[in-house]
């Protein structure tokens, strides 16, 4: 009799909640919102997303970079301000400068999302200093620029939101983060029941575990391996090696750019270089610091590679970094076998990445053009140019929204108890690069130029 009872209660109570929660405020297009820690990930998808429903973001962002690559990919609406929510001053200076931009509308939501998760390790491995630097940001940060923007805030009897982690429910890493999580948490539950009598929401945020440069396993990696390094001897022997190691299990190396994709002619031994610093040199030189303790723990190299990595069709650094990728990683693989370490290679065809934005190569294509001499101009001519431009356009919008191809073979090279040699995700790099990378030089020369760009100046 009870139960049926219960269960009716209970699925009124569910739709009740439901309904209240699919109330959303007819206009939005009067109210300013302030978002911290916009260069990269929630935080920047927060500004877009906002923006796109008409609301007036004013976007926080650390650096200067950060800022202009927002604003791109934003409407004129949205305003940037550099701000380092660590350092008063900075909070200070864009308290006044979103005072005078909302004036008497008062500020509508603040979305405290600024945060920093290095470094983390167990306690005994750390010093004060370094949970004193997680805590200036994520938490004094945090408390900083709310008491600063409270009055414009209760002004428009607006929304304060927080964001905490699930680390603020349960702490189960050392180092400052979880403890900044928990006292967000602590400050949030008692702001919000300060600023109900003025009609002020605070809420909180509490995510699990999502990929962002946050959560970045290689600088997370390089953190944990810095501060063990540093330890006391007495502190590692306590612990052992052994311990330690297990903090290491895989790496990625990720990261990488895509300077120079331009006729070699038209470029310096310089542009090369940059990109086989990053690509390539700076890949070698973790893997190197990394190696002995992933040997230690029979663990995972995973490298990023590409399609361009088996055959080159663009010119510039970019091919040459990773054919040397390739080149490194075969070694590598061989070499710590015996140490049962495994070494995989990731070779994706074309993904929608901050990589691959047509308006960014497009640029660096015109500032190398406009940089060679007469002479090489005359050669080459405008039309060659301008077709290599299209045909770079063309490139870039064939690229594949989905990027979980890729994460998803990085996962089972790290997790899989046969990992495979090489992973080709996506379909242009199954159907096209690989298998006219196994043609003769003559057909795949004669395949990758039927579409190129010819010079003016033409000696066959």
């Amino acid at each position: 009799m009870w139960l049926p009872l219960l269960v009716i209660v209970l699925a009124l109570l569910l739709l009740y909640r439901w309904h209240r929660q699919s109330q959303i405020l007819q206009t939005l297009s009067d109210k300013y919102v302030l978002i911290t820690g916009c260069d990269t990930g929630f935080g920047n998808l927060l500004a877009r997303q906002l923006d796109r429903r008409g609301m007036w973001v004013l976007a926080a962002c650390l650096t200067e970079k950060g800022a202009v690559d927002l604003k791109k990919r934003t409407s004129s609406r949205l305003q940037t301000v550099i701000l380092d929510v660590a350092d008063s001053q900075s909070v200070s200076s864009a308290a006044k400068w979103i005072a005078h931009i909302v004036e008497d509308k008062g500020l509508w939501g603040l979305v405290n999302n600024a945060g920093i998760t290095n470094p983390a390790a167990p306690n005994e491995w750390l010093t004060v200093e370094d949970f004193a630097k997680v805590l200036n940001v994520n938490l004094l940060g945090t408390i900083n620029v709310t008491l600063s923007l409270l009055s414009l805030i209760k002004k428009s009897r607006g929304r304060i939101v927080n964001v905490s982690s699930v680390m603020g429910r349960l702490a189960f890493a050392g180092g400052g983060y979880t403890i900044s999580k928990h006292g967000i948490e602590a400050f949030s539950d008692s702001l919000r029941r300060e600023l109900r009598p003025f009609g002020v929401h605070v809420s909180i945020i509490e995510p699990g575990s999502y990929k962002t440069p946050a959560t970045d396993q290689q600088s997370t990696l390089q953190s944990i391996n810095t501060v063990w390094n540093r330890a006391q001897k007495s502190v590692q022997d306590s612990y052992g090696q052994q311990y330690f190691l297990n903090w290491l299990w895989g790496l990625v190396n990720n990261v990488g750019c895509g300077h120079g994709m331009c006729p070699n002619e038209w470029q310096r031994k310089e542009d090369f270089a940059k990109v086989l610093d990053v690509n390539l040199l700076g890949m070698i030189d973790v893997t190197l610091n990394m190696l002995p303790i992933i040997r230690k723990s029979q663990g995972r190299i995973v490298n990023v590679s590409s399609a361009f990595g088996r055959l080159a069709g663009v010119s510039g650094g970019y091919c040459l970094s990773k054919y040397g990728v390739e080149a490194f990683s075969d070694n590598l693989r061989r070499e710590m076998r015996d140490f049962g370490v495994k070494v995989s290679i990731i070779e994706p065809g074309a993904f929608k990445t901050p990589a691959s934005v047509y308006e960014v190569h497009l640029k660096s294509l015109m500032h190398f053009w406009e940089k060679v001499p007469s002479e090489v101009k005359e050669t080459y001519g405008e039309e060659y140019f301008q077709q290599y431009a299209e045909n770079l356009k063309l490139l870039l919008s064939t690229c594949s929204p989905k990027l979980h191809r890729v994460t998803d073979a990085i996962e089972h090279a790290l997790t899989a108890v046969y990992p495979w040699t090489r992973y080709s995700p996506g379909w242009d790099c199954k159907l096209f690069y690989l298998p006219v990378s196994y043609l003769p030089t003559v057909i795949s020369d004669y395949v990758l130029l039927r579409s190129a760009p010819k010079p003016a100046q033409r000696n066959v």
